[in-house]
């Protein structure tokens, strides 16, 4: 909304958080979801000194591509694989730094990591907010992590689809499952509840550094939501 965040030929503040960026992002976008990729690359920035400047992302589960628009207008030097099974928005699709996989990752794994082997050409930052378990959403990452460079970065949004895994002990729990899946291939494991996640999301984030695996949860400081949320 207008109160929350404003777009200017610079880039965009969200939340009072700078996004950079060196190319215009959208005015509108295909899906609400992207907000939330937006507001966990400027945390990576502005916390973490992580800066995704441009470069090869891939986005995992990516219909109907409101994660795919926002790295494809991020940067200038933005390439874009989208991988699912479903049709992207026509808007998105006809961006030429998108390429389109319309398949599962599993089924395309085999072909994409082939390619990434011959070209050298890996990809820095992978990206999911597909609607199913965390679990199995991070299981569906894991099956393409290799394509990504080593210190490449994963954000992934865990929908925390039952209400007890909301609370603790249960989240703390799940977060650690999903980190032991995903540990093989990235580092150093955060998970934040930010401003753009609903009360049944919270968003997973990897660092670049090539660090015993550590699990750190941050909660947003918002007056009408907490961690004990029904």
């Amino acid at each position: 909304s207008s109160s929350s965040s404003t777009n200017s030929s610079r880039g965009l503040t969200l939340m009072g958080r700078a996004v950079t960026s060196t190319a215009a992002l959208p005015h509108t976008i295909v899906a609400r979801s992207g907000w939330k990729l937006l507001e966990a690359l400027c945390v990576l920035d502005t916390q973490f000194g992580c800066r995704y400047s441009g470069g090869r992302a891939l986005d995992v589960g990516a219909a109907p591509g409101g994660w795919t628009e926002v790295l494809a207008a991020y940067s200038a030097s933005s390439v874009v694989v989208s991988i699912d099974p479903a049709q992207l928005d026509a808007n998105v699709l006809a961006r030429e730094n998108v390429t389109h996989i319309q398949s599962t990752a599993q089924a395309a794994a085999p072909a994409l990591l082939q390619q990434c082997d011959r070209s050298g050409d890996k990809f820095e930052l992978q990206v999911c907010d597909m609607n199913m378990s965390p679990t199995e959403a991070a299981e569906v990452c894991a099956s393409v992590a290799e394509a990504v460079k080593p210190g490449g970065v994963l954000v992934m949004t865990m929908k925390l689809q039952l209400k007890a895994w909301r609370k603790e002990p249960a989240l703390s729990a799940l977060f650690a499952q999903v980190c032991d899946v995903l540990k093989g291939r990235f580092h150093k494991f955060h998970c934040e509840w930010l401003f753009a996640n609903t009360i049944h999301e919270r968003t997973l984030r990897s660092s670049p550094s090539e660090v015993q695996t550590e699990y750190t949860f941050l909660c947003r400081k918002n007056s009408n939501n907490s961690n004990n949320s029904n």
